[in-house]
Order: C-alpha cells, then sequence, then structure tokens
C-alpha cells in the first residue's frame, strides 16, 4: 500500500500551498531532521515512523549508542596512539651518528644508545630523545697561547716571539 500521494496529487496541492498559507517549518525542520539522520544511520525506514508533535523522535528502546560511541572512542584512541608512536621515528645521515637518552640519560652503548645511519626508532617524547651527532667532522679547539702574536705597530724582538705566561 503506497501512503504517499502520486506525482499529480501533490502537483495539485502546490498552488494552495504557495498562494494561500505561509510553508509549515515544523514540517520542513522535521523532514531536514529525517534526511539527515537517514544520512548518518543508513536507516531508510525512519520517514515511516511516527514523530512528536514538536518533531523530536521519540528515543528507541533497543538503541547500541553505547557500544558504536565505545567504537568510535576505540579507533580515535588508537589513530592517536599510532601517531605517537609514529613520532619516535628519526633519520641520521651517513658520518652522524644518533645518541638515544632515555629520560635525558645516555642510554649505554650495549643498550642501543648509540644508532648508525638510516632510519632508527626510540620511544616516543616523554621516554626517550635523541640527538644526532657528526663524527665524521674534525674539530679542535685551542686554549690558550704558548706565544704572542704581536700588533704591526709594536717594536720588533728581532723575529722571536716571547712567551705569554698568561694566555698559556
Amino acid at each position: 500500500m503506497n501512503l504517499k500521494p502520486s506525482f499529480f496529487a501533490r502537483l495539485a496541492q502546490w498552488p494552495n500551498r504557495i498562494f494561500n498559507q505561509p510553508p509549515d517549518l515544523d514540517e520542513i525542520w522535521r523532514g531536514v531532521n529525517e534526511k539527515i539522520a537517514r544520512f548518518f544511520d543508513g536507516n531508510k525506514g525512519q520517514a515511516n515512523k511516527p514523530s512528536h508533535q514538536f518533531g523530536n523522535m521519540p528515543p528507541e528502546p533497543e538503541s547500541n549508542d553505547a557500544a558504536r560511541t565505545g567504537k568510535i572512542f576505540g579507533a580515535m584512541l588508537t589513530a592517536c596512539l599510532v601517531i605517537w608512536l609514529g613520532t619516535g621515528f628519526y633519520v641520521v645521515q651517513e658520518g652522524q651518528q644518533g645518541v638515544v637518552m632515555l629520560f635525558g640519560k645516555f642510554k649505554g652503548a650495549d643498550a642501543g644508545g648509540i644508532t648508525g645511519a638510516g632510519v632508527n626508532w626510540r620511544l616516543p617524547y616523554p621516554f626517550e630523545s635523541n640527538e644526532v651527532v657528526q663524527v665524521s667532522q674534525l674539530r679542535s679547539v685551542e686554549v690558550g697561547r704558548n706565544r704572542v702574536v704581536q700588533p704591526n705597530n709594536a717594536p720588533s724582538t728581532g723575529g722571536a716571539s716571547m712567551p705569554n705566561l698568561r694566555d698559556s
């Protein structure tokens, strides 16, 4: 049994609706709510269910909203966990080494505290951190001098430089 009026019957009602009365906003709002609910729930039979006089649908007694909410929460928690674990990846270039620190203290060479070139993984932020160190580069630091550098306008001492005890 078809409960909807035919296309021609609805077409015949339009002139009366347009010219004689303003649109029923409750009916429009109810229709929009039903379409949104059908879109998100995938429930096609909701249009034939009775509704409350104010447009609110009465709650269904056998609703599994808690299970659906639990699944959504679990999926969001899993996605956050995967993203957090993904922040533990780091890249060490050739000629460098990675130093892994557990709670800010060097982890130890035998415990995997020194990593080689390539893609490596460590525990994410609050637990472990890493620092990439250049090991193929020669570094030098000059501390003090054993000779005095004479300025250009100073008198020459015959080519020999005098030791500066204060700088050395």
